[in-house]
Parts: C-alpha cells; sequence; structure tokens
C-alpha cells in the first residue's frame, strides 16, 4: 500500500475547507450576480481549486506499465466519474435542469472538477509510461506546446468546449503536472522548504505589484503556484507543531475530500439564503465574511461526513458509487 504523507492530507483539508467556504460565499450569502464583491472570495478563489489540482498531481499515478493503463484509468472512471454522475444529475434535476443540459454545462452543476481531473489523469498516463531518463525531452516541449494549446482552444465549438471542458483542461493541467513531477522525483524536501516558503510569501504579499508591472497573462500562474507552494510547506513545515486532535482531525478530513465535494452541494441548497444576498453585497467585508461563513462551512462538511457514514451501512452501495469496499 502507498504511504500516505500527512502533510499533503492536512493540504487537501485546507483546499476542501477554502472550496466548501468559497461555495457558502458564492450560494448562500452573496449568490452569483454579487460573488464579486467579496473579499474573502477572491482570496479562497486565488488559490483553493489550484490547490487541489496540485495535490492531486502529487498523489496521481507517474509511473506505470502498460498492462495496468486501462486498469487504473477504470479505478479512476468509478472513483470520479461515476459518483459524479450518480449524484450530480439528480441534483441538477432537483434545480430544474436534466441530464442533456448538467453534461453540456462547463461547470456540471459544480462537479466539473471530477471531470477535468479524470481527464487530466488519462492525459497522464502516456507520460508515465515514458521512462525518467528521457523525461527531460518532455519537460523541454511541454511548455511550449502548453501554451500553444492555452492560445488555440478558441476554435473548437462551444458545446465541445463546454462538454468536454476542454478550457477547464487546458487551464488545470499546469498544476496537475508539476504536482506529479513533484511526486515522481521526490522533491519534496527540495520545493517545500523554509526558504522557498519566504520567497513565495514575498510573491503572495508582492501579488498586486507584480501585477501593475507584468500584467496578468501567464504571470497569474505564477503567483498562483507561489500561494500553493506556501500552504504546502507550511503545512510540510509546521504540520507537526500542532496539536494532535487538531492534525488528526485534518487529516480526517483530508482522507474524505471526494465525499465532501460531492455533497456539500445538496447542503449548500438546504442552507439557502437568497434574502441575505442584497444585504452582504451593500455591507460585506472580509470579517464579516469570515463570521458568517464558519458555521455554514462546518454544516455543510458535517452533512456530508454524515453523508458517507449512511451509506458505508450499505457496502453494495459504496461499491456501485465509489467503487470502495466497505468490510462489516
Amino acid at each position: 500500500m502507498q504511504h500516505r504523507l500527512e502533510y499533503i492530507d492536512i493540504a487537501k483539508a485546507i483546499a476542501i475547507v477554502s472550496v466548501v467556504a468559497g461555495h457558502v460565499l458564492l450560494y448562500d450569502l452573496y449568490g452569483g450576480e454579487h460573488i464579486g464583491k467579496s473579499s474573502l472570495m477572491k482570496i479562497l478563489g486565488s488559490y483553493h481549486n489550484f490547490l487541489f489540482m496540485f495535490l492531486s498531481g502529487m498523489v496521481s499515478v507517474t509511473v506505470i506499465e502498460k498492462a495496468e493503463v486501462l486498469k487504473d484509468m477504470y479505478k479512476r472512471f468509478r472513483c470520479l466519474i461515476v459518483p459524479a454522475v450518480v449524484v450530480g444529475i439528480p441534483y441538477a434535476y432537483c434545480t430544474g435542469a436534466n441530464a442533456i443540459i448538467f453534461f453540456q454545462n462547463s461547470w456540471k452543476w459544480g462537479y466539473w472538477y471530477l471531470f477535468v481531473l479524470f481527464a487530466l489523469y488519462v492525459v497522464s498516463y502516456p507520460f508515465a509510461l515514458i521512462p525518467n531518463k528521457y523525461m527531460k525531452y518532455i519537460y523541454a516541449l511541454i511548455i511550449p506546446v502548453w501554451i500553444f494549446v492555452y492560445r488555440h482552444t478558441y476554435p473548437i465549438p462551444q458545446i465541445v468546449n463546454d462538454t468536454l471542458d476542454i478550457d477547464f483542461i487546458v487551464k488545470f493541467f499546469p498544476y496537475f503536472f508539476i504536482g506529479s513531477i513533484v511526486k515522481r522525483h521526490k522533491l519534496h524536501s527540495k520545493l517545500f522548504t523554509l526558504p522557498t516558503l519566504g520567497i513565495c510569501l514575498i510573491i503572495t504579499v508582492m501579488q498586486n505589484f507584480i501585477y501593475d508591472i507584468a500584467g496578468r497573462y501567464l504571470i497569474d500562474y505564477i503567483v498562483t503556484f507561489a500561494e500553493i507552494i506556501l500552504i504546502v510547506s507550511i503545512c510540510r513545515l509546521g504540520g507537526g507543531k500542532i496539536t494532535k486532535n487538531i492534525r488528526d482531525w485534518l487529516t480526517f478530513i483530508g482522507r474524505n475530500t471526494l465525499y465532501i465535494y460531492i455533497f456539500h452541494y445538496i447542503a449548500l441548497q438546504f442552507m439557502s439564503m437568497p434574502s441575505l444576498h442584497e444585504w452582504f453585497f451593500q455591507n460585506g467585508n472580509i470579517c464579516i465574511d469570515l463570521l458568517a461563513v464558519i458555521v455554514p462551512t462546518i454544516i455543510a462538511i458535517a452533512f456530508s461526513l454524515s453523508i458517507k457514514q449512511l451509506m458505508e451501512k450499505s457496502p453494495m452501495i459504496m461499491k456501485i458509487v465509489f467503487n470502495k469496499n466497505i468490510e462489516r
């Protein structure tokens, strides 16, 4: 069995809590029309999904035998796409949509991440088949190829783009790919260090100045990577300094991110408060936002974990939906 790195689980916990908090702001407090007013959402949105994708790359398959590719692809499909469809389509129906609209919508009612993650796993298999001695040539080619694709996705018909989430796949590929490089070449102890933390902290603090000087084209990736490495470095260097109870809770949440991601949207619907959207638009600030998201975020996470615990009472359901074997 592959050894789990505790600090990665802690970082995943930070990522999923940030995602849920961001969705509380988006769906329950501000609404889509006013979310641009939330300073807290701007902070969370600058790193949460990107951090998740980077961490997914860090736990991906980086070396694989050709005979194992289809087996691993099937496992990823069962763990990612099946739950997204089984939960996502009924969720879409409850909001007045249908299966066709669900698949043709690029956001997939919030479940786009699982489709994009699966696609990135599929894209990563050819790299995993290449021996390390040849990877330097791949690294030399990948940046110009990715920039070309990044700039030329527009000729693809919009309905194809949205259905296959091509824009998202291209956008998030660098985070997943670099995360996989960290794992493949065992760069954890070289990348997540105190000096690197310091450099990334400076970039994060000075990001507005950097944008003013260099603009945003591709610079966003540098700033976002700085935020990601900053967070993961703090988790690696400081994870052992927090109390055992907090560390155990964070690792527990980090190991259950799939279930939290899948089910928290349902909790958000129960807590939806459209009447508050205008108030938050007029009065919201980062302090109010922080105070307002705490309880709904905890409720959404607790609800998601409760649904998972309830489903575990039926090993057959867990096997069908999540491809997980539960011993009774």
